[in-house]
């Protein structure tokens, strides 16, 4: 085998390898909108970027390992890993992975839940210091302007023509 034949077939794996790198991006991106719900208009916008970022990097790919030069049996390496990836894996993964970290959500979810009753019960004393703390502030200055007053009737009338 030739030197030239042994790095066309590298760069056939690196393709196949890229195809299956983009599927599984892909199919991380449809596992999170199982799990968080999306408007019509995100699921577009997310996947505007990501086929923006998907081309990107398949360019950048072809660039480096071809100088350029689109070959035919890089596309379809490409679209091999992908669908080998999609076929295999990545149904696997999208169909239960959502439903596993639902449980794992809904688990750390019940052992949260109580540390959430306490933060609003804390938050809630928190806030009775605040106001009692203020209250105090206001009465004090609220005696503070009595006392004066109180002074200022019992001191005798000073006379000011002398």
């Amino acid at each position: 085998m030739s030197a030239y034949m042994h790095e066309e077939l590298l760069f056939f794996c690196r393709a196949f390898w890229a195809g299956a790198c983009l599927a599984a991006g892909y199919d991380l991106l449809r596992i999170f909108r199982r799990l968080v719900s999306h408007s019509p208009f995100l699921t577009g916008a997310e996947d505007i970027l990501y086929w923006c970022c998907a081309g990107i990097y398949l360019f950048g790919m072809i660039y480096r390992e071809n100088d350029g030069v689109i070959r035919t049996y890089a596309l379809l390496a490409v679209f091999l890993g992908g669908f080998v990836f999609h076929a295999g894996p990545g149904s696997v993964l999208v169909t239960w992975l959502p439903k596993v970290l639902r449980k794992i959500f809904h688990f750390l979810g019940v052992l949260i839940n109580p540390l959430r009753k306490w933060r609003k019960r804390l938050k809630f004393l928190w806030d009775r210091v605040k106001i009692s703390l203020y209250e105090a502030k206001v009465m004090q200055k609220i005696r503070k302007w009595k006392n004066e007053k109180k002074k200022k009737k019992n001191e005798p009338e000073r006379n000011r023509d002398a």
